[in-house]
């Protein structure tokens, strides 16, 4: 008999409606219930059930079959539970349906007695103990000539007494010489592979294993193999019963009855059911709670485990997809036959309308089918029949309650030869699980160009998978893209949907798709998430994973849908062998950067994987046997121009198509505020704001506090420090709560918040401790999720990608380091698309210091002692704080270049004259670690280091491990090439020679530091230049706050693209020379001319696209002057706005080399002529510049423009000025040398 296993199961959305704190207590034993019974089987007396090598019919049948068994449970097709609900549920239920964007059954009165759902569950048990009716006949079990040799007459016997004990029931209970691999999963099922055991009952409350032993068990070598397998059969919960069999020939009827009579309670409800009822069909007939589990519990299990059976018959042959077919379906219990294949035929329709060339079409099937209607209106095609009617290319024999082997009833009726013929869908005994990867030649390369993605088809998966009515903006061109196998980089606001896009297109390839997370609780929301969808092959692989093992051994073994992972796992050697070792089962067609912005804001200080992720996906992800990469899909909320320059080059995604934008990154539910503060009022302005919070939605404190479920109001207060006592411990504790989140421990962190730790003791150790902090931050982000905690104290650490719909605020404590990190974070609030409100507390006072003198300032030592002695000055400007951040990461260029070339000196050059190809860098902590690690990498852009793989043996308290680097050359021109290669991502040829030319040794080991130093040069020009420009742009939204509408108008129109994009982007790169003041003027002069009502909103779309411009190239001369002109045009802009970014051009005109009195002059009238009221202001702080500034206010007074007499007043107060400090000083050294003084 050929025979193919398998396991699916599914249910109805509409539990997810019942009240939410019984459901917890029902919905696990639900599911536990649903698993235990999700074992099905195909099998076959005369047709070989081979897999087939038909790459159209593996492709469309692999996804097929994810789409199906994607969850055990999974949900059902939405249209099949509502015609059920509609239909025969109407007897059990009262319900609606929700009309929102989710597609939602809402239970809201159950009709059966007592209406409990553990009933329900009671009554399914039952059920499935039970035959179908009164009527069936006792059948025996059908064996193989192989099988039934292997039986003794004791075993005959044996299962002459249970026939006659259980009647028609035994056809759906015992099974004979079933596999012990079959009954259980696990590692020593494993080698036990093909033993097999005498008989297995299998009951919903009953699990007993019978074996008739021969006198051989007596030996002790066999009842050492008897103990072994008895211990696995135990560990998968079967219950050994070991019967002698010289007593089952001498009483085996009497030796079943005392077994039966010792049984326990609950196996007793088993073997007594079918006194209590009798049948299904009696039981239906008399209980409506027996009815409503048969169609509401039952009836889903057995339409997927159908479903993905019929999908094995095509898979392996049973079926011919090629061909027409005339079907015959037998039924001999639950009707589901004809509803699963049409949801089937339906699944395979949608895929090949998606992937034409890749799929065979759909079969064209016509069945007729003996037994009762199903759900669907399935007319189509199919008729209802009381015999056969003429010749049949298949027949196939369904039953859900019968075991395998077992013939039923109807089919029996049907005579020997449609038994034989018959392609049987069977109940599987035991609880292995089969739910691997079916594998599918190729992929990437589906769709061509010309071809278009059908939008109806993917909006029909869309409801089907995860239940969406629609998809938002931005999706279905994301998705399109991607299943063409093209890479992508995807911007969607905060609530946009981006998960979903590359969870959709991992549904909809063969394989398994990794996702890479920057942080593990993110990992964690997302695999709650697919759970909560009832898609539960997806794992997260952190060092915070329980059962690391499982899930190691699940991935590598192909029963991963998705595996989350960090960018550092792909540096760890047995992860890459791991994944190698999938490649082979199965393709990795699809990897998802989340929250890709992390790739440049951490990628170049500290976190180097991320930069290295190209070229670890290309060599460890790829297709063996076709040598293809992965579709790239890098998702992010916002960014900036800097960001996704640096994606782009990084990722090497550079076509503009690539980039999928929203028509709008507007929140019109969030509302802003910048709650401007004194230096000792932020944590007094704090609890005023959260005082004040109830206002906002009308309600008092009481209301507002309380934990309601969905509608409870929900928060987020971020703030940047783990430790001391503005870290999240202690601001936690002053708002009367411990619920706090950090990336690490808290230096003072306390145990007791945890249960464990009830009895007063105090943790053992400090690992304990560490183990006690991660079980805290798991436990508060489910409580969080579950709204048993109302408010979170966290860094970005949590907020980052976490999916809650009813968060309705979020306060920052300090200014966030981008607009782009305010308003990902802020984002998390509102999903639910109502009000939330987003403050931020904004200490100004110090801050126009902090830009002239740090941010303005390019040497990077004297910016980071002037932060340094304003902070011991007890200074509190919210500037500091990113700056902190960001000096930290980047010490100094020289200190940089240091430790790179001593790496390169004295770990790697000895192995380079030695010939080794790996070395060892052994790290002892945390600092170190992150120190080497990117030296490491900062060689690897050059060519001297191939790979490197990291290995940890401790990672608590302290990181102890090592670095296995494989060199690569160190030749001249390939060190030339490779930094030629990586600044050619970023800069123009020109800029790339110029650079190149400081590389000029003959020596191999200077030109390395001479190459070493361009590098760092180039870093700390472009990377920290750049991040130093965001928080400029930050602090000037902060400043310049006046309302929560123009708050949101600056960052769209920051964000947006606007009129002015392609130009301004065309400006980035070239000199002021090369763009020049008649290009600048004449948008100016454009954006003036043109009257069409809406100028205010290009005005602002032109500050924004400046802001944005400046942020990728923030040393481009031209676009700061613009930048300088349009701020002054603007009426909201404030002159000190347009005098920093003023001071700002200046010092880049400096360094540019530019002459930059006549930047003045030409700046000055471009002032005059657009807003002559700052014009004296702007004037005094030109002349006023240590300098040069005196001498511009001579030649200013020697011209004869037209400047106004403010701008002559400004230069004469200047040189009067300096005129009476030099008289001042001279009559200072008269009186000093005056005797007697």
């Amino acid at each position: 008999m050929n025979r193919v296993r398998f396991t699916a199961s599914g249910r109805l959305g509409v539990w997810d409606s019942i009240d939410t704190s019984r459901n917890r207590e029902w919905r696990p034993k639900l599911d536990e219930f649903l698993k235990s019974n999700a074992h099905g089987a195909i099998e076959s007396n005369f047709r070989d059930l081979e897999e087939t090598d038909d790459p159209g019919l593996a492709t469309v049948t692999a996804i097929c079959d994810k789409i199906i068994s994607r969850g055990n449970p999974t949900l059902v097709d939405p249209d099949w539970e509502r015609a059920l609900l509609s239909g025969v549920g109407t007897e059990f239920l009262r319900w609606d349906e929700a009309d929102d964007d989710e597609i939602k059954f809402n239970a809201k009165e159950c009709l059966w007695p007592e209406g409990s759902t553990f009933q329900l569950l009671e009554a399914a048990c039952d059920l499935l103990d039970l035959s179908m009716n009164d009527e069936c006949t006792t059948n025996r079990q059908m064996l193989s000539a192989e099988l039934r040799e292997r039986c003794s007459e004791e075993e005959e016997t044996l299962y002459a007494a249970l026939l006659e004990e259980l009647g028609p029931r035994t056809s759906g209970i015992v099974q004979r010489q079933a596999l012990i691999s079959d009954l259980v999963s696990g590692g020593a099922a494993t080698a036990l592979s093909e033993s097999r055991v005498d008989f297995a009952l299998q009951m919903s409350r009953l699990q007993w294993v019978i074996e008739v032993d021969g006198s051989q068990h007596t030996e002790l070598a066999q009842q050492g193999d008897d103990s072994f397998r008895d211990r696995t059969l135990n560990a998968g919960g079967w219950k050994v019963l070991r019967v002698a069999a010289d007593k089952v020939r001498s009483c085996g009827a009497e030796w079943l009855r005392k077994a039966w009579a010792e049984a326990e309670d609950k196996e007793r409800r088993s073997l007594e059911v079918g006194d209590l009822h009798g049948s299904v069909s009696s039981a239906l007939d008399k209980s409506l709670t027996h009815r409503a589990a048969w169609h509401l519990l039952l009836r889903p299990l057995a339409m997927q485990q159908c479903m993905r059976g019929l999908a094995a018959l095509y898979r392996y042959g049973g079926l011919d997809a090629a061909n027409s077919q005339r079907i015959l379906v037998v039924e001999e219990d639950m009707p589901v036959v004809a509803d699963a294949f049409q949801m089937l035929l339906e699944l395979w329709e949608l895929t090949s309308a998606i992937q034409p060339h890749s799929c065979v079409e759909r079969p064209e099937i016509h069945l007729d089918v003996i037994g009762e209607k199903g759900i669907s209106d399935s007319s189509h095609n199919v008729r209802y029949v009381s015999q056969p009617e003429g010749t049949y290319d298949a027949v196939i024999s369904h039953s859900f309650l019968l075991g395998e082997a077992y013939v039923g009833s109807r089919l029996e009726q049907l005579g020997p030869e449609m038994i034989r013929r018959s392609l049987r869908i069977r109940r599987a005994t035991g609880y292995r699980v089969n739910r691997s990867l079916l594998f599918a030649p190729g992929f990437n390369r589906w769709l061509e160009d010309s071809l278009i993605v059908p939008e109806k088809a993917l909006t029909r998966l869309l409801q089907i998978i995860f239940r969406k009515r629609n998809f938002r903006p931005g999706q279905v061109a994301s998705i399109s893209r991607l299943l063409q196998g093209k890479s992508t980089i995807v911007l969607l606001p905060t609530g946009g949907g981006k998960s979903l896009i590359y969870q959709f297109v991992g549904m909809l390839q063969p394989g398994m798709t990794v996702v890479v997370d920057p942080i593990i609780s993110l990992m964690d929301d997302q695999v709650r998430g697919l759970r909560e969808l009832c898609i539960d092959r997806a794992e997260g692989i952190s060092s915070q994973t329980e059962d690391f093992e499982r899930v190691r051994q699940d991935m590598a073994e192909g029963r991963l849908y998705y595996v989350f992972i960090s960018p550092e796992r792909l540096q760890s050697e047995k992860f890459r062998n791991d994944i190698q070792k999938f490649t082979v089962r199965a393709p990795i067609p699809l990897v998802a950067l989340d929250e890709a912005h992390c790739l440049s804001e951490w990628g170049h200080d500290f976190r180097p994987a991320y930069l290295n992720l190209p070229l670890s996906l290309q060599r460890y992800c790829k297709d063996p046997k076709t040598g293809a990469s992965p579709t790239l899909a890098a998702l992010t909320g916002t960014a900036s121009y800097a960001v996704l320059e640096d994606m782009q080059a990084e990722l090497e995604v550079d076509s503009e198509e690539a980039i999928i934008r929203p028509e709008s990154f507007d929140r019109e539910e969030l509302e802003f505020e910048v709650r401007k503060i004194s230096n000792r009022s932020r944590k007094q302005e704090l609890e005023l704001i959260r005082e004040e919070l109830p206002e906002h939605w009308g309600v008092q404190w009481a209301e507002f506090d309380d934990l309601k479920g969905d509608k409870t109001y929900s928060g987020l207060i971020f703030c940047p420090h783990i430790d001391g006592k503005k870290g999240i411990a202690e601001f936690a504790k002053g708002l009367g709560h411990k619920s706090y989140y950090g990336g690490r421990m808290p230096e003072n962190f306390s145990s007791d918040w945890n249960p464990r730790h009830q009895d007063g003791k105090p943790p053992s150790s400090d690992s304990e401790l560490r183990e006690i902090w991660k079980l805290h931050k798991r436990e508060l982000q489910r409580q969080f999720s579950r709204n048993e905690v109302r408010e979170m104290v966290a860094t970005k650490s949590f907020g980052m990608g976490i999916d809650k719909k009813n968060i309705r605020y979020t306060i920052h404590f300090v200014m966030p380091a981008s607009v782009e990190q305010f308003y990902q974070e802020a984002g998390r609030a509102g999903r639910d698309k109502e009000n939330a409100h987003c403050t931020i507390l904004y200490i100004d006072a110090g801050s126009e210091k902090a830009i002239r003198e740090i941010l303005d300032e390019p040497d990077h030592l004297k910016a980071n002692d002037v932060r340094e002695r304003m902070q011991k000055q007890g200074n509190q400007t919210d500037v500091l704080v990113p700056l902190y951040f960001l000096l930290s990461s980047f010490k100094s260029r020289e200190e940089e270049q240091s430790d790179i070339s001593e790496l390169w000196q004295t770990k790697l050059l000895g192995s380079f004259n030695g010939g080794a190809k790996t070395v060892q860098i052994h790290f002892r902590s945390e600092t170190e670690c992150s120190k080497r690690e990117k030296c490491i990498y900062r060689l690897k852009i050059l060519g001297i280091v191939r790979d490197y793989t990291v290995r940890y043996v401790e990672l608590e308290p302290k990181q102890v491990g090592w670095f296995l680097v494989e060199t690569g050359e160190w030749r001249i021109d390939m060190i030339r090439k490779c930094l030629s290669t990586y600044l050619a991502k970023y800069k123009f040829q020109e800029f790339v020679q110029q650079q190149l030319s400081r590389v000029y040794a003959d020596n191999p080991i200077e030109a390395v530091d001479q190459a070493i130093e361009v590098l760092v040069d180039f870093i700390y020009d472009a990377i920290v230049a750049k991040r130093k420009e965001a928080i400029r742009n930050m602090v000037q939204m902060c400043r310049d706050y006046e309302g929560s509408d123009s708050f949101r108008a600056s960052i769209l129109a920051y964000l947006e693209e606007s009129p002015f994009t392609d130009e301004l982007n065309s400006w980035r790169r070239k000199s002021f020379g090369q763009v020049g003041l008649p290009t600048i003027r004449g948008l100016l002069r454009d954006l003036e001319d043109r009257k069409d009502g809406d100028e205010i909103g290009r005005l602002r779309g032109l500050v924004g696209t400046t802001r944005r411009m400046l942020e990728a190239d923030p040393e481009n001369v031209a676009l700061r002057y613009l930048s300088v002109c349009a701020r002054a045009v603007s009426p909201w802009e404030a002159e000190r706005s347009v005098l920093e970014e003023m001071a700002t051009l200046f010092v880049w005109t400096r360094i540019e080399g530019i002459d930059i009195d006549n930047v003045r002059l030409e700046l000055l009238q471009d002032i005059v002529d657009r807003r002559p009221d700052i014009a004296g202001s702007v004037a005094h702080a030109m002349v006023s510049e240590e300098e040069d500034g005196l001498h511009f206010a001579r030649r200013l007074i020697t011209l004869d423009r037209k400047y106004g007499g403010s701008v002559r007043l400004a230069a004469l107060n200047a040189i009067s000025s300096n005129a009476l400090k030099m008289v001042a000083g001279i009559d200072g050294f008269y009186r000093l040398n005056q005797p007697g003084d």
